[in-house]
């Protein structure tokens, strides 16, 4: 009887540790694969609302990277980025404004801030990317600049030349068009003179069922647009890079690499001061310290040292002084992007965390 009566124990076990385990692995791809995005409400610009999320009481934090492996798992993940390093981060720069002051393009130097931000990124030994729009559509909504005019095109020529990347900030509409954006990408590549990894949409719309997949035929290798506008957050609840899932339920499209903190969420839309972003912004990095995830930041180009944006430079600066003192790879996305898909992915699949799920499952069946 007792013998019969401790199998019995061991088998509920096992069945409660399989149908939580089932739970978890739903509870992944709905986070994951956005579900509750297709046919939500959208704002002006197209974009599904921070607010009309089921993450949104817990969006500062990655809950899907919390559930699957703890609050405290540095010390057993598997190692996943180069030279052993903790955590990643990813470095970019929307470029949406520059000012000329004179006809012969002479640059309003508070919209100039291409240099200053390579030099500060330097001195810490990382590299970022400026995502520029390529094309002008002459409307009231695109960013009105013209790449291939002086002193833009050389900048950028320089920038990529020295290691920064340049990738593709696709005009507001473009999401939805395959098109435009392979007219876009053509266009930026024929200045570069080489391929052009990633994109970005213009206010970040983003229509999970389509433009992952409309950016992959265009020969795009990664997209870094799902983020808020309105709110700092893991809006897919993952630090990791994924993939979305085909209506076909087949998983596919771009590699995403989600949007976790833009500037403008933080000042504008969350009203918050320089201290407290900046301590937000190390609480989300922290975060993914402990789970060996990737952070990933968006600053506008204008506004490093821009008197229109007061503080929001000094609290860049900050983090990154910051983040020198942390065992982290600070790098531009497509750098990422490229590794997570010659290594990570080669390893263990498209869904990270699902293979993290099966792994434990495995050991689980063997205790």
């Amino acid at each position: 009887m007792a013998a019969r009566w401790h199998r019995h124990r061991r088998c509920t076990k096992s069945n409660r540790n399989r149908l939580a385990e089932e739970a978890l692995r739903c509870f992944v791809r709905a986070c994951l694969y956005r579900f509750e995005e297709d046919g939500a409400p959208r704002d002006q610009w197209g974009c599904f609302r921070a607010a009309h999320s089921f993450l949104h009481p817990l969006l500062t934090r990655p809950v899907a990277d919390l559930l699957v492996m703890g609050p405290a798992s540095a010390g057993t993940r598997p190692g996943i980025w180069p030279d052993a390093k903790r955590f990643a981060v990813a470095l970019s720069h929307d470029v949406d404004a520059v000012r000329n002051v004179s006809d012969s393009g002479t640059p309003d130097s508070a919209y100039w801030q291409f240099h200053t931000y390579r030099r500060v990124e330097e001195r810490h030994g990382f590299k970022s990317a400026f995502f520029v729009v390529p094309l002008r559509y002459g409307d009231k909504v695109n960013p009105d600049y013209d790449i291939l005019r002086e002193p833009l095109r050389s900048t950028l020529l320089e920038l990529s030349s020295r290691g920064w990347e340049v990738g593709l900030h696709l005009g507001f509409g473009s999401h939805m068009d395959l098109g435009r954006i392979r007219a876009e990408k053509e266009a930026l590549e024929d200045l570069l003179g080489r391929q052009v990894l990633g994109a970005r949409c213009h206010y970040l719309p983003f229509e999970v069922n389509r433009t992952p997949f409309l950016m992959e035929e265009a020969g795009l290798l990664y997209d870094t647009t799902l983020g808020y506008n309105e709110m700092a957050g893991f809006r897919s609840g993952t630090s990791f890079p994924h993939r979305f899932i085909r209506p076909d339920t087949s998983r596919g499209g771009v590699l995403e690499l989600p949007l976790h903190v833009m500037d403008g969420a933080l000042f504008w839309d969350m009203r918050l001061n320089p201290s407290s972003a900046l301590e937000l912004v190390k609480q989300m990095a922290r975060d993914v310290e402990s789970l060996g995830g990737c952070l990933n930041v968006l600053w506008h180009q204008r506004v490093i040292n821009n008197p229109d944006y007061p503080g929001w430079g000094d609290v860049y600066k900050e983090f990154l002084g910051w983040l020198a003192g942390k065992d982290a790879w600070v790098t531009a996305p497509g750098e990422i992007a490229r590794h997570w898909i010659e290594n990570v992915e080669r390893d263990l699949g498209e869904s990270y965390l699902e293979a993290l799920i099966d792994i434990h499952d495995r050991e689980e069946d063997h205790r």
